[in-house]
């Protein structure tokens, strides 16, 4: 991949499809992903593209034309792509142009990056990223003109199909347009030909993937790939049984409890939320759903509202109840689980979004489609202003249905929450995916049990005993070597994630019973460490809710996303060094750096550092806090409809417990070592010097996390150094010189160290201030894992044997990785 930016020069107006270009510039690997559950850029280069390398050249000397060796068909496609690009941007205004140029054309870049997440966030994203959809309504618009300009079956048949073939290389050739293509042509060939199996989806979906994964098999676990299936395998199969349930068991007076749930659950995700976070107003939903269905019954004797059900809707709104069919689904068979797989967030919205959204944007794409063809047409014949006219008077009907789009997205943007999902265990997953099986099969399944019930009787009694006991012995041998298993799973494994979020501190420890206490939350919006990011590794760890959260100091590498997390993520406790009265107390800019009390700090009050640590601080005052002392859960009935938004936050400093928890004859603690009740004052960072201090022990296996403490606190916690030796040690301060105090190094003489470096423009040091460290404790024997070279780095322990595993491949950083900057998807 050659990626040649604006700044180097203006080569679109000069290059075109075809060109062989000569370029003379490093040759990089793509950026692979340093986190668990982060996007990995090289994997989507390889998988999609079969790209293996990166160029960047950054002069014009570095890049020159040598030839010419044009594919016609590609070079024909891609020639259209530029003349109905020029059609939509004379004719709508942005950012409307770049929305629709992005639906039809698959031209993204210019979408501003707002819009892209309001559709994200409302479930309609979908429709940014061409797809079978869009393929859809391309076969539609070429269908109905032909049947317009009355071309007979055969004819029609290569027409439509050589349509969605210039669509497909127009859009870039994704595999959900490829998936969605060759089935729509399929399909029109079986129906116009006769030859039996028309409208034969099952079919299909088998062809046309074997033929895509023919071409590139590492599509296969690909997220483009696996959706486009999932959904139109989820159309197939389950749009039947989920119709057959509505038809069955919806009508009457259940139709009316149905959608009293609907709406009554819609109502409370859109008033609070955190609700279904309380364990408490589940179960109390759980016994009303059964209430509510016993009081179903119970009116279905005393009266039957005839006409009650979907599928009596009037003749005019029938297409509607199939689209409704379809959606339901969609949500069971590909969004509700694969959400949580591929983005770990689940847009709520996307139910209710997608009845304004699909309808629309088959109107958008079809009309800005044929706009576009039409301006192309009449450029090419010498007639443009008369394809431009053309053009322009249909996309001006086209630009108030884009503004609609657009409005609905920000609408359910604004009504829905678009929460983090825990990613699905494995064996989750398949137990659902099992589930859902089921519900296609349970014709076949129901046949199958009542035919062994008619088998019976012409058995035995001693035949049945017999069978009986064969099965009941699979079942408790079964269910013996699956407890074996699970008891084998339970020794009581303790994990700890130091993340590799940039220059910036951010560790995972899941305890042995499943609790989450997160250290830090590294730096906000810098590159590729935003909390999108960090909520990414959180939801890949299954971390739902947070047992604590520890803010070691309110630096910008330490606090960026910390109101995020408090927000989405619910921590039982806040734990902070500062005093908690007066850390609530001090919001505007001069009394917050009173309350830091770093001389130094305000001294450089009007620097880009301290305005960020006012922004950060401003933050966290938008979350609900609440001192711990003055914390109170609701009683009684009411604990059964509090969302508890509150946090409460508690103050600890040196020899305080945060968290304690016993696994058979194992203890874990995690104790505070510092800082001290009175801070350290005067030092060359005061911030720094008095951040929170802790050390996990667990078995024979303990860690120290000693945040961005320097050497003056290193002196003082020497003073007391029972507490210090550790097995691995987190480098303080990023492994800097200023915090690499030599007896104190040996006071916790670790046998591996963690250093959280990961160079970020404007916050890192030089390579020199922490090589020095670096060697040093490698000659001493120490194994050290820096994590530019290794990404995150996870450990494993049961309090005795130590497992460690690492994100990337260590790696030399001269080997010539790509940086965030240069790594942006550019297709």
């Amino acid at each position: 991949l050659v990626q040649v930016k604006p700044a180097v020069g203006d080569y679109y107006k000069t290059c075109d499809y075809g060109d062989i270009i000569e370029v003379n510039a490093a040759l990089l690997q793509p950026m692979k992903k340093s986190n668990p559950g982060a996007f990995d850029y090289a994997q989507y280069l390889k998988s999609m593209w079969g790209i293996y390398g990166c160029m960047y050249p950054r002069s014009p000397d570095q890049i020159r034309k040598i030839g010419e060796n044009p594919g016609w068909l590609l070079k024909f496609a891609l020639e259209l792509k530029k003349k109905m690009i020029c059609v939509i941007k004379k004719t709508i205004p942005y950012p409307q142009s770049a929305f629709l140029g992005g639906v039809t054309l698959g031209t993204r870049g210019g979408v501003p990056p707002q819009m892209k997440f309001e559709f994200q966030a409302t479930g309609v994203a979908h429709v940014l990223s061409v797809s079978g959809l869009h393929a859809g309504f391309i076969a539609a618009l070429f269908f109905m003109l032909c049947q317009l300009l009355k071309i007979p079956p055969k004819p029609r048949w290569f027409v439509v199909s050589v349509g969605l073939l210039i669509f497909t290389l127009i859009t870039g050739a994704r595999p959900a347009t490829m998936r969605s293509a060759i089935m729509y042509s399929m399909l029109l060939f079986f129906n116009t030909f006769g030859l039996g199996l028309k409208a034969s989806t099952a079919l299909t979906i088998p062809v046309s993937g074997c033929l895509i994964l023919l071409f590139n098999p590492l599509l296969l676990p690909s997220a483009s790939f696996v959706l486009s299936y999932a959904a139109v395998w989820s159309l197939c199969y389950l749009t039947g049984p989920v119709q057959a349930f509505f038809e069955k068991y919806i009508h009457s007076s259940f139709f009316l409890i149905f959608f009293l749930w609907i709406f009554l659950l819609t109502a409370i995700t859109i008033v609070d939320p955190a609700l279904f976070k309380n364990p408490n107003f589940i179960p109390f939903c759980f016994l009303l759903f059964v209430l509510s269905v016993f009081l179903g019954v119970q009116l279905e004797k005393l009266k039957h509202f005839e006409g009650l059900a979907i599928n009596r809707m009037p003749p005019l709104v029938h297409g509607l109840v199939l689209f409704f069919y379809a959606q339901f689904a969609i949500q069971i068979g590909m969004m509700f689980p694969l959400s949580a797989v591929y983005f770990h967030r689940l847009p709520i919205a996307g139910v209710y979004a997608n009845f304004i959204a699909i309808p629309l944007i088959g109107l958008i794409v079809m009309i800005g489609f044929l706009a576009g063809l039409i301006g192309a047409f009449f450029s090419a014949i010498g007639l443009a202003p008369v394809g431009t006219f053309i053009a322009l008077c249909l996309n001006a009907g086209n630009y108030w249905l884009t503004k609609a789009f657009t409005g609905t997205a920000h609408f359910f943007f604004r009504a829905f929450p678009y929460p983090f999902m825990p990613t699905f265990h494995l064996k989750w997953l398949l137990i659902y995916y099992f589930s859902v099986f089921l519900i296609i099969l349970y014709k076949p399944i129901l046949d199958f049990v009542f035919a062994f019930k008619e088998k019976l009787k012409y058995l035995s009694k001693e035949e049945i005993y017999l069978r009986g006991s064969l099965l009941v012995a699979a079942i408790l041998l079964f269910v013996f070597f699956y407890n074996v298993k699970l008891k084998k799973e339970k020794t009581g494994k303790l994990s700890v994630v130091a993340m590799a979020l940039g220059f910036g501190n951010c560790d995972l420890i899941k305890t042995p019973l499943g609790r989450s206490i997160l250290i830090d939350s590294t730096l906000a919006g810098k590159g590729n460490f935003n909390f999108q990011n960090l909520a990414a590794a959180l939801s890949y760890y299954h971390v739902g809710r947070l047992e604590r959260m520890v803010l070691t100091n309110i630096k910008p590498e330490n606090s960026g996303n910390c109101a995020e997390v408090l927000s989405y993520f619910s921590p039982r406790l806040f734990a902070i060094p500062y005093d908690v009265k007066g850390f609530l107390a001090a919001k505007p800019y001069q009394d917050f750096l009173d309350f830091l009390g770093d001389e130094s700090i305000k001294e450089k009050w009007d620097s880009a550092y301290v305005r960020e640590l006012y922004r950060n601080y401003e933050k966290l005052m938008t979350v609900n806090l609440v001192a711990a002392r003055d914390f109170a859960r609701q009683q009684g009935i009411k604990s059964v409809f509090s969302g508890n938004n509150a946090v409460p936050v508690k103050t600890v400093s040196k020899g305080d417990i945060l968290y304690f928890e016993k696994v058979g004859k194992e203890e874990l603690v995690i104790k505070v070592l510092w800082p001290p009740k009175k801070f350290l004052a005067g030092t060359d960072d005061d911030l720094a010097n008095n951040s929170v201090v802790l050390k996990l022990t667990y078995g024979k296996f303990s860690m120290l996390f000693p945040s961005d403490i320097k050497k003056d606190a290193q002196y003082e916690m020497l003073k007391d150094a029972s507490d210090l030796k550790s097995t691995v040690l987190v480098a303080a301060y990023h492994g800097h010189l200023d915090a690499a105090y030599g007896k104190w190094i040996d006071a916790v003489s670790p046998s591996i160290v963690l250093v959280p470096y990961v160079y970020t423009k404007g916050y890192s040091f030089y390579e020199s201030d922490i090589s020095p460290v670096y060697e040093h404790l490698e000659k001493k024997g120490v194994k050290v894992y820096r994590f530019d070279r290794t990404g995150a780095v996870e450990i494993t322990t049961s309090g005795r044997k130590v497992l460690i595993k690492t994100t990337k491949k260590a790696g030399k950083v001269s080997s010539g990785e790509s940086s965030f900057e240069d790594s942006l998807d550019v297709f």
